[in-house]
């Protein structure tokens, strides 16, 4: 796990910060609020008090220079890409709400069926075919630093469940997995009787968690929040000249300027928690 405190990234903005738990101030505009508990959520809504967004991504897409992206306890299963930065003393912020717990995974939940391996107990074959992945199915993609490993994540009732390389050692190692990816699938030995059907089961889906797309953005201010279960990838041989991957953070600044990332914990990336600084040639849209 890596814990990350107030970590800035290039020049921090020491002006016009927002101080948690206040919604404005001289130089901010306004305040989008983010409550998927809200009776009266939306993401087609006006993102206000009374009739807040569900998730994080519509206020993301709105937030101009000087706003405040507001964000109520609960768990959100998206990836946060800012579509601007602010300005010099109107940064645009992105804060939990003071003393709220607000966790963005880049996982989801499993609710397919279950097939038992035979001759395994408490071995289980999960398809792949119905979930939903981002740029790409991290449990078909290898890691770049892993050798016979994947970019993916299984997640088991909150307990990170280790990546083996073949069946037959996932078959003799309680709360493993392997991907087998010819078939689309995962394997995964639980160390109880339980059945998989009454366990939380939570798959990596997510490359990113908190990243723009566009480059070089900055004024950006993150605060409060916890993500984690990102299907990310290393960077390896960094300064070689044709390196073919890039660094991808689970939060990334994708080479911006003037960001504050403070009292934010960032666990369970299958690479890094943060990306700072300049991407060199090597541009993505990861």
């Amino acid at each position: 796990m890596t814990r990350v405190f107030a970590v800035r990234a290039w020049i921090v903005v020491t002006s016009a910060v927002l101080v948690p738990g206040s919604l404005a101030g001289p130089g901010f505009g306004r305040t989008w609020v983010v409550d998927q508990k809200h009776s009266k959520a939306d993401d087609t809504g006006p993102g206000t008090i009374d009739r807040p967004f569900r998730s994080i991504a519509p206020a993301a897409d709105r937030a101009e220079s000087g706003d405040v992206v507001l964000v109520h306890q609960g768990v959100y299963r998206e990836r946060v890409k800012p579509a601007r930065g602010g300005e010099p003393g109107r940064p645009i912020t992105y804060t939990a709400a003071e003393g709220e717990s607000v966790v963005i995974k880049g996982s989801d939940v499993y609710r397919g069926a279950w097939q038992a391996v035979a001759g395994s107990p408490n071995v289980y074959r999960a398809s792949l075919a119905e979930m939903t992945f981002g740029l790409y199915n991290p449990f078909e993609t290898p890691h770049c630093a892993l050798e016979n490993r994947t970019r993916g994540q299984v997640f088991v009732d909150g307990v990170r469940f280790r990546e083996l390389g073949s069946l037959d050692e996932v078959k003799a190692v309680p709360g493993s997995w392997f991907s087998a990816a010819d078939r689309n699938a995962v394997v995964v030995h639980f160390p109880w009787a339980k059945p998989p059907s009454r366990c939380l089961v939570e798959l990596t889906t997510r490359t990113r968690i908190f990243a723009p797309v566009k480059r070089g953005l900055g004024h950006i201010t993150v605060r409060g929040f916890v993500m984690e279960h990102c299907g990310n990838n290393y960077q390896r041989a960094f300064y070689a000249k044709d390196r073919k991957t890039v660094q991808a953070g689970a939060l990334g600044c994708r080479g911006g300027h003037h960001w504050v990332i403070e009292n934010n914990t960032i666990r369970c990336a299958k690479a890094l928690a943060i990306d700072c600084g300049d991407e060199e040639a090597h541009y993505s849209t990861h």
